[in-house]
């Protein structure tokens, strides 16, 4: 197996396990959440919103929002990989000293010590209707903000025969074994870790498939975007990605072409949340309110080239639709549930 050092590293080197979330989060003794109902209020001053969004999109919606708002609140956006961003945000609430107003999170599972340590607001905005009951909270603390597809890419100049792809059985193809096929670190890409649940769990693929992967002994690195510059150079024949990637490469005519795969497709939702000690709550809620409206996912459509929840928002053009995806959502209870056992099985099968 290669493991790559290429693309920023999310953590120190140590997957956060459930464990060590909930005894950083102080579960013991947590105040119960408080309610806030309606849309938010006037508000002006500066909101922190900590995402895991790339930097480029990121300032993207940054600089949208507060055109649709010259009157304020000014948004001010800052990216951090992976679950390091959770563990930057558990030290501020455990010293107290709370400095961003908004949270984003690719595993989803993570909000729910987080709901728990009463480190959430419970605010009830009236975009959540807008969105399916798996992908928001029932009380309103969380809801999906951004929806990132896992599906994989193969060069175009280096896969002779393009047409076998599609599926992942396909993905398995011992003549790009040593390397030549790519993947993501499930212990420290959110969105990867639900992909590898959703495989284990598929009643064709399952375990099985996981191990004969780790037989061709992939590349292994830190992210979608290592993934993506590799693919298109060839260092990675076929790699595992996410979809807005494919899409805007292949925009540019890059040598790739994306494949979903006819098993499953991995739906990893991203929830964001309003932190309880926001320093600008009322600020807060109204970037939180626009994120989610159809408006807001619009130009997080066309900015990240995803896909939106929201039906009012329809796909990219030359995107297959949705609803004709075969698509799989983790849930969010099982994924907090067996996020140490998953971690445990993916450095088990790949040998990290």
């Amino acid at each position: 197996m290669t493991i790559s050092t290429k693309g920023a590293k999310a953590t120190s080197g140590m997957p956060l396990t459930r464990r060590q979330a909930a005894r950083g989060l102080g579960l013991l003794g947590a105040a119960s959440t408080f309610n806030i109902i309606g849309r938010a209020k006037a508000a002006t001053g500066k909101v922190v919103f900590y995402s895991t969004i790339p930097t480029n999109y990121a300032s993207k919606m940054e600089d949208a929002f507060n055109k649709a708002h010259p009157n304020g609140p000014k948004l001010e956006m800052f990216f951090v990989n992976g679950f390091a961003l959770f563990e930057r945000a558990q030290a501020e609430y455990t010293s107290g000293r709370v400095a961003h107003d908004l949270i984003m999170l690719t595993d989803p599972s993570l909000f729910i010590p987080l709901k728990a340590a009463n480190r959430l607001m419970n605010y009830a905005s009236p975009e959540l209707v807008n969105y399916p009951a798996d992908q928001r909270d029932a009380d309103g603390v969380w809801c999906n903000g951004r929806t990132v597809l896992t599906i994989y890419g193969f060069n175009t100049r280096l896969a002779t025969q393009p047409d076998k792809y599609k599926g992942w059985t396909d993905f398995l193809d011992p003549k790009f074994s040593d390397g030549r096929i790519g993947i993501a670190n499930a212990l420290e890409s959110g969105s990867t870790m639900q992909h590898f649940y959703n495989i284990w769990k598929h009643k064709d693929l399952g375990r099985k498939w996981w191990e004969e992967l780790a037989k061709l002994k992939p590349a292994i690195v830190s992210g979608p975007s290592p993934l993506t510059k590799m693919n298109i150079s060839g260092e990675a024949v076929l790699a595992l990605n996410v979809d807005y990637n494919l899409y805007e490469e292949s925009k540019r005519n890059a040598p790739i072409k994306a494949v979903y795969p006819k098993e499953l497709v991995t739906a990893s939702i991203i929830p964001m949340a309003i932190a309880r000690s926001a320093p600008n709550p009322e600020g807060a809620k109204v970037v939180f309110d626009w994120w989610l409206s159809k408006e807001g996912q619009t130009v997080l459509r066309d900015v990240n080239s995803i896909y939106s929840p929201r039906a009012d928002v329809p796909p990219l053009p030359g995107s297959p639709k949705f609803a004709d995806l075969p698509i799989v959502v983790a849930s969010t209870a099982e994924l907090d549930a067996n996020r140490d056992e998953m971690q445990r099985r993916f450095k088990e099968i790949f040998k990290l």
